[in-house]
């Protein structure tokens, strides 16, 4: 038995194109300006609520700065995580002044203590 689909429905697939932090800042803008979701919406030939969304999260995109062209902001990582990673970073450092060998292994169970 062969695919159930033919080969040429999958060579159609269209890719998902993002929203850059630019583009929504300027959506905002537009927005602010007293455009219409549905007007802004025809603009870029996207749905309507993906434009609502991010007018909705707008005091979220308006406070992050980004580098150029940033299409997805990750969350903070936590103060302990950044606390631990600094301190392995001088332990290993130590360790690799007084010569010894710093596995994989061993920095493991080093941040796990």
């Amino acid at each position: 038995m062969g695919p159930k689909k033919p080969a040429s429905a999958q060579v159609g697939k269209l890719t998902r194109e993002k929203f850059t932090l630019e583009m929504k800042k300027d959506i905002i803008r537009k927005y602010d300006g007293g455009k219409r979701i549905a007007d802004i919406a025809m603009e870029y030939g996207r749905n309507a609520s993906t434009i609502g969304t991010i007018v909705a999260n707008r005091e979220k995109i308006l406070a992050t700065d980004a580098a150029k062209g940033v299409t997805r902001i990750a969350k903070n990582r936590p103060a302990v995580l950044k606390e631990v990673e600094k301190l392995l970073v001088i332990w290993m450092e130590e360790k690799q002044c007084a010569g010894d060998t710093v596995t994989e292994a061993v920095m493991c169970e080093k941040a796990r203590a």
